[in-house]
């Protein structure tokens, strides 16, 4: 009985709540990467997956970003720059699904996984800018600065590795670094 008290009594219920959003958001982005790479016919059927070779951000660069965007030049159209740069979007992409999901849902590395999905989140609501149902706000504004949150705390200590991860580095290199893996 003592073991379950110290483990449930080493945080507050935030903390704790907030761990568990962590990992749901890393869950999610790890699902998503699994899902388009191996087209496991959830979302993505396997034809349409990353390894048969499918782009998997040109459809959406193409048919949902907003076209009355002022940012239409670099999101939509079949002469969006990110649509020129082709391949490399889908591994930048690709890469952030994965980072973000294995850091979000360990607790190891929160800070560049929330920076990597933040900074994804911001381009999703620029290529929609301004958002229908609202003059600026929607759904992936917020979830950006949450991902910035879990990237600027400790999040990663709550129901995580991050801990152990920070004292691993902090006896192996300077603060910065540290700082900056953590």
């Amino acid at each position: 009985m003592s073991t379950i008290n110290s483990f449930f009594g080493k945080y507050a219920v935030q903390e704790y709540l907030l761990g568990l959003l962590r990992i749901f958001y890393g869950f999610e982005f790890l699902w998503a990467f699994l899902d388009r790479f191996f087209g496991l016919g959830i979302a993505t059927a396997p034809e349409a997956s990353f390894l048969s070779g499918a782009k998997q951000t040109e459809g959406y660069l193409m048919f949902v970003t907003n076209p009355e965007s002022p940012f239409a030049f670099i999101f939509n159209g079949p002469d969006a720059l990110l649509l020129e740069l082709g391949g490399l979007v889908d591994l930048m992409y690709m890469g952030m699904l994965l980072i973000g999901g294995i850091t979000l849902i360990s607790g190891i590395g929160v800070r560049i996984g929330g920076l990597s999905t933040a900074l994804f989140f911001f381009s999703v609501w620029l290529s929609a800018f301004p958002p229908e149902f609202n003059p600026f706000i929607e759904e992936h504004f917020l979830q950006m600065w949450i991902l910035l949150f879990f990237a600027i705390s400790s999040s990663g200590y709550w129901l995580g590795l991050g801990e152990r991860w920070h004292n691993f580095l902090e006896s192996r290199f300077s603060g910065n670094l540290t700082k900056l893996l953590q």
